[in-house]
């Protein structure tokens, strides 16, 4: 694997390795690792939904045991689709390590590892918020003058109050959100660094771009001359068309991938934040557990909107390219530049859109619209608890 793809995906590559869930140099054992993986994942669903079926009747504890129940099913959906995938997450790698995204020079390198940055800060910032969220759940549950575990709202077969049923029970529960947590954002690093490696592969376009040198055909030149500068200019242009192409080509693969999973997402997102609403204006400021909650609300809120800023930079960089192919000198070209240069603006007429479940435009805008449609049914449900 070469390095400028390496910068983009290494840490969600060496946690999802660790799970078996990652899709080159697979082994039996690494399959066997996956399954295990995700049968725990499906597990854990099961426990938190059974304490839910269990709880039916009183709202509130159905109420703090949902967000995590939803949380988790959107997690078991993107990790199953993700291993079910493997063969196309393998694909887009090898898209990505093709020859013409390697980058021709310093400049280019430099747009890479700009963007590579980004997704390595982006990664740090949702381990840390997820590490302290976690940290924060589990500080509470110890300084709780009765035994409870982490998350309080799940159901196991043991006595709580016997030991080590407890101690066995507390320590599966920490490891089973630890392991839901890391492959959560793993996944979706991956899908934000794909999209972001794309916007990088425009702004490089616009860089050849800007190499198309004007040619007078007015002027008094050496003719072999300026038939050299213009065969030149159309390669170039040529060049430019294939990239873009492949740049196109690996944005419909990583929507074709990950669409139906990142609209299972959005959907499980509207419900989270609904319910944590609910539950928050239940509860009390000096509630330890209050500020678990809106930790673990700032993380569902920002997974979301990287999600969606991710979508939006990549139609905004596909637009900007548009509008850079009218800065092009082709009024100094000859007639094979002007007609290709025409193919190409017919090509871009439609700009390069991550839509979730091939009908949700992923952008800024759907990110506000989830918040109004959350905001909307907790304003219903919270009328109709007080009625």
């Amino acid at each position: 694997m070469t390095s400028h793809v390496t910068a983009y995906i290494q840490y969600p590559q060496t946690l999802l390795t660790f799970f078996g869930l990652w899709p080159t140099n697979r082994t039996k054992f690494s399959n066997v690792k996956a399954k295990l993986a995700i049968f725990e994942q499906y597990l854990f669903l099961v426990l938190n939904g059974v304490y839910i079926v269990m709880m039916r009747g009183d709202v509130q504890a159905m109420c703090d045991a949902s967000y995590l129940f939803f949380t988790q099913l959107a997690l078991c959906c993107r990790a199953t689709l993700f291993f079910l995938n493997r063969e196309m997450v393998k694909n887009i790698v090898d898209m990505m390590n093709d020859d013409i995204f390697k980058p021709e020079c310093e400049d280019h390198e430099m747009k890479l590892m700009k963007y590579a940055t980004k997704c390595k800060n982006l990664y740090k910032v949702l381990i840390m918020g997820f590490t302290s969220t976690l940290t924060w759940w589990i500080m509470a549950s110890l300084i709780s003058d009765e035994r409870r575990y982490p998350y309080n709202e799940i159901w196991f077969p043991v006595d709580m109050q016997k030991s080590p049923q407890y101690e066995l029970a507390y320590v599966y529960e920490v490891l089973a959100i630890a392991s839901s947590g890391s492959i959560f954002l793993s996944v979706d690093t991956f899908t934000v660094a794909s999209m972001l490696f794309s916007c990088a592969q425009l702004e490089i376009l616009r860089e050849k771009m800007n190499r198309i040198m004007p040619v007078p055909l007015t002027t008094k030149k050496n003719k072999s001359e300026m038939q050299k500068k213009l065969r030149d200019n159309n390669d170039l242009l040529i060049a430019c068309i294939k990239h873009h192409q492949a740049v196109k080509r690996l944005v419909l693969k990583i929507e074709d991938t990950f669409h139906f999973s990142v609209f299972c997402q959005l959907c499980t997102a509207v419900l989270i934040i609904c319910i944590i609403g609910i539950r928050l204006s239940q509860d009390s400021p000096n509630n330890a557990s209050f500020y678990g909650i809106v930790s673990y609300l700032t993380l569902i809120l920002s997974q979301l909107y990287l999600n969606c800023w991710c979508g939006t930079e990549i139609t905004d960089r596909s637009l900007d390219f548009r509008d850079w192919l009218y800065e092009v000198p082709w009024y100094d070209q000859d007639k094979r530049f002007t007609s290709t240069l025409s193919v190409l603006l017919q090509c871009t007429k439609k700009p390069l859109e991550f839509r979730a479940g091939h009908y949700v435009l992923l952008a800024r805008a759907t990110f506000v619209s989830v918040l109004r449609c959350s905001y909307s049914y907790f304003a219903v449900l919270q009328q109709a608890n007080e009625g």
